[in-house]
């Protein structure tokens, strides 16, 4: 069968302190009908897409972003996502399980800032955390997939000449 996604969302969109804050706020609900799931069934080596009936996804995100007086942006956000398996005729006792593959709830915090060396060169530093929640992975919530929450540290250094040129070295889970 097709799957199907109805969203509702509503939120709202502030600039604040003469445009040096920015802040986006959105609450959400998404209801899927016929969501294709994979499955891997070890015990006898298969693995197949199934559709789950009906899954329901609320949630709310919230994102910032400061550019201090002097020069340093500071950004982050927050997402938490509340995912329940409203119908599964494949398996009726799966009713009230978590959602497959939807993050309980995301973290990202980082900072950046530009330092002229004179000329149009400048030197760009930046720094970024995320935080991914607990996931699961199959509409049974079978013990043992289930992954637990997972903190990353990304960082990366540019050297910019304006428009012209780039060039960034960067390393992901630091």
């Amino acid at each position: 069968s097709k799957e199907v996604s109805t969203s509702y969302e509503i939120g709202a969109k502030l600039s604040l302190l003469d445009r040096s804050l920015s802040l986006n706020l959105a609450a959400f609900q998404t209801d899927i009908k016929g969501a294709q799931q994979f499955a891997f069934f070890p015990s006898v080596g298969v693995q197949t897409t199934v559709s789950i009936d009906k899954i329901r996804a609320r949630g709310f995100d919230i994102d910032v972003d400061y550019s201090t007086p002097f020069g340093l942006r500071l950004f982050g956000g927050y997402g938490y996502v509340d995912s329940t398996v409203k119908a599964f005729a494949g398996n009726p006792a799966a009713v009230g399980n978590r959602g497959p593959g939807a993050f309980k709830s995301t973290l990202m915090l980082g900072a950046t800032q530009s330092f002229d060396l004179g000329g149009d060169l400048q030197l760009v530093p930046r720094i970024q955390f995320n935080h991914y929640g607990s996931i699961v992975w199959d509409v049974d919530n079978t013990p043992g997939t289930r992954r637990k929450p997972l903190s990353l540290l990304n960082g990366r250094l540019s050297l910019k000449s304006g428009e012209r040129w780039e060039i960034s070295a960067f390393g992901d889970n630091l």
